[in-house]
């Protein structure tokens, strides 16, 4: 039995590493760093919602944000004028649609009912559900037409540069107004230096290639070559400094593996 934990082991530890190589670069949107995270006061005082006190980095409350940095932390909410934690978008009693706009971004106004609600509460069918002249946006994210049906946009030149798909998939996608074509932005090299922020693989989907702007142009971030000063500023606080190096803030994935590594080491001892 040792025998068989120490392969797994030894396989998550592989997997672990490959991970960490081969998705260095790699972000999803929803993985900043928390102000908890941040060790330095340098770094801390970046953060919109954070401070630092007793030697430590801390998201602020939603009573100590001002009313244009309140919905930044969304547990919070606008609510006649004042910033204050957030329930959901029909718990907090709001009656207009400039209100429930106002109240988190979630949050839309739903004319007919005259309430305000969440948006992953709308009923959105897949892209084969939609219409061919309503073909923009489904279940699985952007749509286009292809082989006379409504499928899933996968590719760029799918749209046509002044498509609406074109214009709000970027970063994957932009509309190249010399060529007029819907162009491709799958890696940070094909980016502008002035858009020099995101680059992306996959159309549809959260994953996104973390770029920096260097003398040769728009290239991906490398933590390796980050000092303490520009780690957090140049990954957009998707990286920090941790003492030793710029580490990427932690992820659910590692989280997992490093869980299931020390069930595995307990097993055995």
């Amino acid at each position: 039995m040792k025998n068989t934990a120490q392969k797994i082991i030894s396989m998550l530890l592989i997997f672990y590493l490959i991970l960490n190589v081969n998705c260095s670069t790699h972000v999803t949107l929803d993985s900043q760093c928390t102000c908890e995270e941040i060790l330095y006061e340098e770094e801390c005082k970046y953060g919109k919602i954070c401070q630092f006190s007793n030697n430590k980095c801390s998201t602020k409350t939603c009573d100590q944000l001002s009313q244009d940095k309140c919905l930044i932390n969304k547990k919070c909410a606008k609510v006649n004028g004042k910033c204050i934690e957030f329930k959901s978008c029909s718990s907090h009693n709001v009656k207009t649609e400039a209100e429930c706009e106002d109240l988190h971004s979630n949050c839309f106004f739903d004319s007919a009912s005259g309430k305000c609600e969440d948006v992953n509460s709308l009923p959105i069918g897949s892209c084969s559900e939609q219409l061919l002249s309503f073909c923009i946006y489904g279940k699985e994210g952007f749509c286009a037409v292809k082989d006379g049906k409504c499928q899933e946009m996968t590719s760029c030149d799918q749209v046509k540069s002044e498509d609406l798909q074109c214009l709000f998939s970027f970063p994957a996608c932009y509309p190249n107004s010399t060529s007029d074509k819907c162009e491709a932005i799958n890696q940070c090299s094909k980016n502008d230096v002035e858009s020099c922020l995101f680059a992306k693989e996959k159309i549809n989907g959260n994953d996104y290639l973390l770029c920096t702007e260097k003398d040769q142009g728009c290239v991906d971030f490398d933590p390796t070559n980050q000092t303490q000063e520009r780690c957090g500023l140049n990954s957009m606080f998707f990286y920090h400094w941790d003492g030793n190096k710029c580490a990427k803030c932690q992820s659910s994935s590692y989280s997992f593996i490093i869980t299931i590594l020390s069930i595995v080491i307990l097993a055995l001892s």
